[in-house]
């Protein structure tokens, strides 16, 4: 049995783009999408023995992104967002206006063409994980996770 050797490019791992207001931040390996739920309201009303439900809010679970490579361009994108929400420095707490961002996630195919996407409205950076620099590649810059909490999302 013979096997060719051939070059693996490590964004190629990546099946998921993530794009913060139009501009390409980060590749990541894994993305989770969580449920949506409906938010079930009751109401009873005089005389009757039992409630009646029906639909109320729409819940939103978090959004987290593992094994995130940064665009070359955008070398410090979380971090730097983080900072908007909360300044670890000040404590000082950031305008939602400025740390609330719109973003899509994007699922990709092998040949890193779009498969499906999600749009996401109002979201911010909850948690950071950094990874324990026993990358392969050291020059790699990965973050282990980035959870982030939407207002809301839809499939595109």
């Amino acid at each position: 049995m013979t096997f060719e050797a051939r070059a693996v490019n490590p964004r190629s791992k990546n099946k998921w783009r993530i794009e913060i207001e139009g501009l390409d931040a980060a590749l990541a390996f894994k993305v989770n999408i969580p449920e949506v739920e409906v938010v079930p309201k009751t109401h009873q009303a005089p005389g009757l023995s039992h409630p009646t439900s029906y639909a109320g809010d729409l819940k939103y679970g978090d959004i987290e992104l593992e094994k995130v490579m940064p665009a070359d361009e955008a070398d410090e994108w979380a971090w730097d967002w983080f900072k908007q929400a909360i300044d670890p420095n000040t404590h000082e707490h950031g305008s939602p206006s400025d740390y609330k961002k719109d973003l899509i996630i994007w699922h990709l195919k092998e040949d890193g063409s779009n498969l499906e996407g999600w749009r996401v409205k109002g979201a911010f950076v909850l948690k950071l994980g950094y990874d324990d620099q026993e990358s392969e590649d050291a020059s790699a810059k990965i973050l282990e996770k980035v959870t982030l909490r939407p207002d809301s999302y839809d499939k595109i």
